[in-house]
């Protein structure tokens, strides 16, 4: 028997980079994983590569900067299985530049994504994480958001950390 035999995951951003390797692994362990990416065809060609090696896993468009595509994940997950074991809050963005040179846009892109999402999924998903009776909530952060910071702070002069 696997560790996850039997779990029903959520992967944000699973159509490649670390929400694909969460995904497969997820697989390989044992859980149905919901692979969601607001690129379909990633989405499926994990979903492809995962039931090849003998996993189970359906593939989900979600924009997760858009609170319907949320909301229609958590009840399309609920109808299917009454539960969810693991969610896996992976999808993100980066806008490269200079905080100077930020659009207005940008910046609400990068909120909605990065931010307001995490926040909405698992608040939409919490009922179905607490029927699991052993639920995980798991949020993925990226390294960058330590060297943006370091940036707009630091003048010319000065060098970045190294983050250890």
């Amino acid at each position: 028997m696997t560790r996850l035999s039997g779990k029903i995951a959520i992967v944000t951003g699973a159509g490649g980079g670390i929400g694909q390797a969460i995904a497969q692994r997820f697989a390989l362990e044992g859980a149905h994983v919901w692979v969601t990416d607001i690129n379909g065809e990633t989405a499926e060609e994990t979903v492809r590569g995962i039931k090849a090696a003998g996993g189970a896993a359906t593939a989900l468009v979600v924009d997760v900067s858009k609170g319907q595509d949320l909301t229609s994940l958590v009840r399309k997950v609920d109808a299917a299985h009454g539960r969810a074991d693991v969610l896996v809050n992976n999808a993100g963005i980066l806008v490269r530049g200079e905080v100077r040179q930020l659009s207005d846009s940008d910046w609400t892109r990068l909120r909605e994504v990065n931010l307001d999402a995490v926040l909405r999924l698992s608040r939409d998903a919490l009922p179905l994480l607490r029927k699991s009776k052993n639920g995980s909530l798991i949020n993925i952060s990226s390294i960058m958001r330590i060297v943006v910071c370091a940036r707009s702070v630091l003048t010319p002069q000065q060098k970045v950390p190294s983050p250890r």
